[in-house]
């Protein structure tokens, strides 16, 4: 895969639970195609949809899906129906006291929805889907979002000598599973270095209501995925399926995250 492919704004997306799933891919201008599919195999009829796609997530009976513009300055989402597509709510991400500044990424954890983000500042914020499709901050009795800091930025001196208060850019990729009622996120973040970029991948555990520790992954990865191996045994079946920055070649690494 190429690394330009793996952005938001190019890659062929799936998500999926026993069900079924839907396939999200590029549809040219300003626009992409989605299908549903039963097996993963044979897909449905292709539906148009105006803007660009971030992210998505499966729901029960819902389809959760993330768009972006070509700035990535605006956020919206819309809540289909499963069985017909029909969507039944939209609705951006405005509002100043979540501060969602860059929304990436929409995963779900017992029945619940929540979407990830970054700050001005680059630390890593979550909200939730309320039951009327609206977001709700986390921690009732905290006035503040929980947020893990310096998330989305590469913690060197010079990164700190020279950080103003302008926003920090948003990570590059983000993927995610649940393991064990935990969901596992992933992400990578980049600083161009002249003519080079160097990048990093981090990952962190979120349980619905704090995020873990701030982990730091030894390769860097043009495209990945979070998955689980589900023969292994228990405690040990989470997966990291990435392909290393510069490959020469489309091999697919397969890494074991302790």
């Amino acid at each position: 895969m190429h690394i330009d492919l793996a952005t938001g704004y190019t890659a062929p997306q799936i998500v999926g639970d026993p069900q079924g799933g839907f396939v999200f891919y590029h549809g040219g201008n300003e626009g992409f195609f989605f299908a549903d599919t039963g097996d993963g195999k044979k897909f449905g009829k292709k539906t148009w949809v105006n803007g660009i796609l971030a992210s998505a997530t499966l729901a029960n009976d819902r389809l959760v899906a993330l768009y972006t513009d070509k700035e990535q300055k605006d956020y919206f989402y819309s809540v289909y129906m499963r069985k017909t597509l029909e969507r039944v709510w939209s609705g951006e991400i405005s509002d100043p006291d979540l501060e969602l500044t860059h929304p990436l990424h929409l995963a779900s954890l017992n029945d619940q929805v929540f979407v990830f983000a970054t700050d001005k500042s680059g630390a890593l914020r979550a909200a939730r889907f309320n039951d009327e499709w609206a977001l709700a901050p986390l921690g009732a009795d905290s006035p503040e979002t929980p947020h893990l800091v310096g998330a989305a930025v590469l913690e060197t001196q010079a990164d700190k000598d020279e950080r103003t208060e302008t926003s920090v850019a948003p990570p590059l990729l983000m993927t995610s599973v649940v393991v064990d009622g935990v969901l596992n996120v992933f992400w990578r973040v980049e600083r161009e270095e002249g003519r080079g970029t160097k990048g990093e991948v981090r990952w962190t555990t979120f349980d619905g209501t704090h995020f873990g520790k701030l982990g730091h992954f030894p390769n860097d990865l043009a495209a990945m995925a979070a998955g689980t191996d589900p023969l292994a045994p228990p405690g040990t079946q989470l997966r990291l399926y990435g392909v290393p920055v510069r490959a020469k070649d489309s091999t697919i690494r397969v890494f074991q995250p302790e």
